[in-house]
């Protein structure tokens, strides 16, 4: 719960974008309820952005849960949230399903592994229909990869893609490429035949991130726990592990010039995740843990980054003495982007924070860079294949 201070330091946001972000909170109190009534009275409201932001930065379930009682919020607005709603919570049910399939077969064999973000995520920390998930993603030991693939592939999955409703299955050399230079396989697909999930999708990483080692992956599933969520058991990495992943992926997407050009860098939905995850065992996390494995593994400033920006977007949602735990002796990061992974480019935001939050306007500003990157990755792949 937040207070008039916080609301009003939303107030540098547009009319619309203070209602989503207030809307996708975890937990609304009176305060921000009167201070939503006051945004959809004001003249200024934009319902047709504040629908279509909500659902394009896939907040739009908690949105829905928080508005639906609301009186003063469009009725129309309301009626197409609710259809979504409901269908996601059909979703999360198939999707829920084939995960439990998937985790008892992995239990079974004796797989090292550990469920991430998403599947984590709608199992425990969200109720159905207030988040919806594209695929499976599932950290696993690099030793135990061949043979979760083939458990995979005994419970009907094809490693490849989905186009225009077919698997196309991926080629050796995509296969090889891929486990030789990313930090995760060809996704494993499967046909489900529901209309709520056509396709399920597996992701299956074995690194932290293209720069890491196997050893450190390995470390954190040393470290993993079974959550449950009153139907079945979930296995994931404890508490700091996982926080640490999130801000991980946060990190490496937000700065990622091929994620700002799509539009995917600063999608409100991934600091929603951290917000819900701190306002949920905010009081259980060992912050010194979360701390030294920061350090160990050389990612304070994914951390740090991830937690800046869930701040700006959900205040008080970090305690002030750990932001200045974690904030490190330069910050000039903070508002900067780079290539893919393997690259060392950096380039300088022109515009700030709040002014490309919500806008295209930032995939403009990347794209002027995007050519010198294309460029370089042509490079790469030229080198891999001599």
């Amino acid at each position: 719960m937040i207070g008039q201070h916080e609301i009003n330091s939303l107030n540098k946001f547009k009319p619309f974008e203070q209602l989503m972000l207030l809307a996708s909170r975890s937990k609304v109190g009176d305060d921000e309820k009167k201070y939503m009534i006051e945004l959809a009275n004001n003249p200024a409201m934009d319902w047709a952005a504040f629908l279509g932001t909500s659902f394009l930065n896939r907040v739009n379930g908690v949105v829905y849960k928080n508005i639906k009682e609301i009186d003063a919020i469009n009725h129309y607005v309301k009626y197409f949230l609710k259809i979504a709603f409901i269908e996601q919570c059909e979703r999360t049910r198939i999707h829920q399903q084939e995960i439990k399939i998937i985790a008892d077969a992995f239990e079974n064999n004796s797989i090292r592994y550990s469920f991430m973000k998403g599947a984590v995520l709608n199992t425990i920390f969200y109720e159905p229909g207030l988040r919806i998930s594209n695929d499976t993603d599932i950290m696993v030991d690099i030793n135990d990869l061949d043979k979760a693939g083939e458990i995979l592939k005994e419970l009907g999955y094809i490693q490849g893609s989905e186009k225009n409703g077919v698997i196309c299955p991926a080629s050796k050399k995509e296969i090889m490429f891929a486990r030789l230079n990313t930090y995760e396989i060809v996704p494993f697909i499967k046909a489900i035949g529901d209309r709520h999930l056509s396709f399920h999708e597996v992701d299956i990483n074995f690194r932290l991130s293209n720069e890491d080692s196997t050893k450190s992956a390995r470390e954190m599933l040393a470290d993993t726990v079974v959550l449950h969520n009153g139907q079945f058991n979930i296995r994931t990495l404890s508490l700091e592990n996982f926080l640490m992943f999130l801000c991980i992926h946060h990190y490496r997407e937000a700065t990622m010039i091929f994620k700002i050009v799509r539009g995917e860098d600063l999608s409100l939905y991934k600091f929603m995740d951290i917000h819900v995850l701190l306002t949920a065992k905010k009081q259980k996390i060992d912050w010194d843990k979360l701390y030294d494995i920061a350090v160990l593994f050389d990612k304070i400033r994914d951390v740090y980054y991830t937690l800046y920006y869930t701040e700006i977007f959900f205040p008080l949602s970090v305690p002030p003495d750990i932001m200045e735990k974690f904030k490190p002796e330069d910050e000039r990061f903070i508002n900067q982007y780079k290539g893919r992974d393997n690259t060392d480019q950096v380039y300088n935001w022109k515009m700030d924070l709040i002014s490309r939050a919500f806008s295209n306007d930032r995939r403009l500003e990347a794209m002027e860079n995007i050519h010198e990157e294309n460029e370089r990755y042509k490079e790469i792949i030229k080198q891999l294949e001599r």
